[in-house]
Formats: C-alpha cells, sequence, structure tokens
C-alpha cells in the first residue's frame, strides 16, 4: 500500500484485473503516485477497475490520469467501480464517464 494521510492506494489481482482501491483525496500531490499505480497496474493486467467508493475528492490532475488511461488503454480496458456521487458528477460533467466505463455496485454484489 502507498499512501499518506490524506491518500492511500491498494492494489490487488483478481483474475484478468488489476483491481486499483483509491481512498481519500486524489489532488496534485498525490497524482504521481495515482499516475505510477495505473501505469503499473496496466502491466500487469490489460483490464483495471479504480475502486473509487472511498474517494473523497478529486481534482483536475486526479481526472487528467484517468482520461489518459482511457486514451492510452481504451474505453473497455478501464473501469470506475462504485464512484461516490461528487465524483460521478464530475465524470459526466468532464466527459470522462463517456471514456471509460462507469459500474456502480450494489451493497449485495460480489
Amino acid at each position: 500500500m502507498a499512501g499518506d494521510e490524506l491518500f492511500e492506494i491498494e492494489v490487488s489481482h483478481d483474475g484478468g484485473e488489476t483491481v486499483i482501491r483509491v481512498r481519500g483525496e486524489i489532488d496534485r500531490h498525490a497524482r504521481p503516485a495515482f499516475r505510477r499505480a495505473v501505469e503499473e497496474a496496466w502491466i500487469a493486467s490489460p483490464h483495471l477497475v479504480l475502486d473509487m467508493s472511498e474517494t473523497s475528492f478529486i481534482d483536475g490532475s486526479g481526472l487528467g490520469v484517468l482520461a489518459a488511461a482511457a486514451h492510452a488503454y481504451g474505453r473497455d480496458a478501464v473501469t470506475v467501480r462504485s464512484p461516490t456521487p461528487g465524483l460521478r458528477r464530475l465524470l459526466e460533467i468532464t466527459g470522462i464517464a463517456d471514456v471509460v466505463r462507469v459500474h456502480d455496485v450494489v451493497a449485495d454484489e460480489p
């Protein structure tokens, strides 16, 4: 796990996908670690799942990492899972929701 007081990343591998769980705030200070995790995950697996259920804040630099991943790897290779309502709204406003898959996980789903 990498992180500081306001930001944590946990990476796990599940079958053919790499899950990056992001907790806390993704801002310009967290961007390098976030980008590095996404790039390293892509090497390990052709499908990235970004679990953002515990992401409390994201600024333009974090959104830029998502957009760059979608551009580099393709829409079907990048999934944002369980975004908070605020993050979902940002994904929609910025158009990133059109270039990545967005999936809400219901509490009783595995």
